[in-house]
């Protein structure tokens, strides 16, 4: 199997530079009393927090998501590459506009054993319950959902054989 680079959207994380360039210039300069009030400042840091993480996006070297001969590896998991053999089922969610894809593998304890316990917790690995699937957020890529899990099951479905 050939390797497949799945970069970021760069026009998506545009328009999200544009939009909170836009909401810092006009708290900025339009409204003068919302500046002093805690929405006011709330907004602006936002924006301000918004414009800095799609300029790192944008900026960082490299592909999002990369599906090559050993697995499938999703930069903002830090897990690794998950191999082809362990991928059990691939399905496409969205929430509130928010578009995932869910991996579910054999062994997940296995990639998680080198996270921190904070991100092990946000990660849904809690003692008391079955490590939830992992998720890759399509929003910012350059691929489909449905391309995706497409490309995600054949790959996995090709290894099993």
């Amino acid at each position: 199997m050939d390797t497949l680079n799945i970069p970021i959207s760069k026009f998506k994380f545009s328009l999200a530079v544009i939009g909170s360039l836009g909401g810092i210039i006009t708290i900025l300069t339009v409204d003068h009393e919302a500046n002093d009030s805690f929405a006011g400042w709330s907004i602006l840091l936002l924006c301000v927090v918004l414009l800095l993480g799609s300029l790192y996006r944008m900026l960082q070297a490299g592909p999002e998501l990369v599906l090559d001969d050993t697995g499938l590896t999703y930069r903002h998991l830090k897990v690794g590459t998950i191999s082809w053999r362990d991928i059990i089922f691939a399905k496409p969610f969205e929430f509130q506009g928010m578009r995932f894809v869910f991996i579910w593998v054999r062994n997940p304890e296995d990639y998680l054993k080198g996270l921190s316990p904070l991100r092990r917790w946000l990660m849904g690995a809690r003692k008391s319950q079955e490590p939830k699937p992992f998720r890759i957020s399509v929003n910012g890529l350059k691929i489909s959902t449905k391309q995706l899990v497409e490309e995600i099951l054949k790959r996995a479905t090709a290894t099993q054989i």
